[in-house]
């Protein structure tokens, strides 16, 4: 099982510079665990973003 924090899935989604390393651990959903915060948290924050 893998942990994905909010700063990994904003870096996934927003094509950051780790988008790429992130992307890598994201091939297998059925392996991610995400607390519930942090599906509450990203949304927040990228709707919050200049292109969200």
């Amino acid at each position: 099982m893998i942990t994905i924090d909010s700063c990994g899935w904003l870096e996934y989604y927003t094509a950051g510079p780790l988008a790429e390393e992130y992307g890598k651990y994201l091939k297998d959903l059925t392996q991610i665990v995400t607390p519930l915060v942090i599906l509450y948290e990203v949304p927040s924050i990228s709707f919050s973003l200049p292109n969200g």
